[in-house]
């Protein structure tokens, strides 16, 4: 009886080292990738502030705020470089596809993952995640070739003529549909089922007892998903949106197309 104990507790001890150890090898793993985010992010940095030297010394800060771009030198005109108008154009057409996507997508998410009804909860799911992963380049076109050509008849031309005399980044080039709007527009489209998705994503995780005690409590369904669950899962709702503006600044393809 004296040895069998025995025996059980040193194969407890033995679990308990293998255990610990193999603990140990999970924490430096996991501590390892995420100093590697960091050093990533700091090489990146680096780089790009030592490859930009030249231009710092010659330009300064005027690179930022300037909007002439002659990269051929003459005697008359120096060659000069400025980022504003493209900082300015990112920011904008940004903003307009935040302001248009975020609502609906926020929607979307809210009703496939508390509304939306199990037989068809699926394949809307699946076609969203579908859209997420169409190329930028595809949107592009389809704005090029589709969408432009509808939007001036039918939205250029009349906006251009009364709202884009008071904000003329509104109307834009109304012989082609091109605009930071429409720009805007397509960055919207795009950015919107990678909103929707991870919005879905969080709200399915809320735990059912937040549920629960609302409806415990007498309230509708719109209660319990607008004073309930959307505030329990705000911050991942947020990051999503923060990762489709992540995204619409990013993409650089179809905004350079429209």
């Amino acid at each position: 009886m004296a040895q069998a104990q025995a025996a059980r507790e040193t194969f407890r001890e033995r679990i308990a080292k293998r255990t610990q150890h193999g603990d140990g090898i999970f924490w430096g793993l996991t501590l390892f990738f995420a100093l590697l985010v960091i050093v990533l992010v700091f090489a990146i940095l680096w780089v790009t502030w030592s490859d930009s030297q030249q231009a710092r010394e010659r330009f300064g800060l005027a690179f930022f705020t300037s909007g002439e771009w002659n990269p051929v030198e003459t005697e008359v005109n120096p060659v000069s470089f400025g980022a504003m108008p493209a900082i300015v154009g990112t920011l904008i057409s940004s903003a307009i596809a935040l302001i248009l996507a975020a609502p609906v997508a926020i929607g979307i998410g809210i009703f496939l993952a508390e509304l939306c009804p199990p037989a068809i909860r699926t394949p809307l799911s699946f076609m969203v995640e579908l859209l997420a992963a169409i190329p930028s380049v595809i949107y592009g076109v389809w704005g090029v070739m589709v969408f432009a050509p509808f939007f001036t008849q039918n939205v250029a031309r009349p906006m251009s003529e009364t709202i884009g005399q008071i904000v003329p980044w509104l109307g834009g080039n109304v012989a082609s549909g091109r605009g930071l709007l429409i720009a805007g527009i397509i960055l919207s489209i795009m950015i919107l089922p990678t909103i929707a998705a991870i919005t879905r994503d969080v709200l399915t995780l809320v735990p059912n007892t937040q549920r629960e005690v609302m409806l415990a409590l007498g309230a509708t369904r719109w209660e319990v998903i607008w004073l309930s669950v959307v505030p329990y899962a705000r911050a991942g709702i947020i990051g999503a949106v923060m990762l489709g503006l992540g995204r619409a600044l990013g993409e650089t393809m179809a905004a350079t197309m429209l």
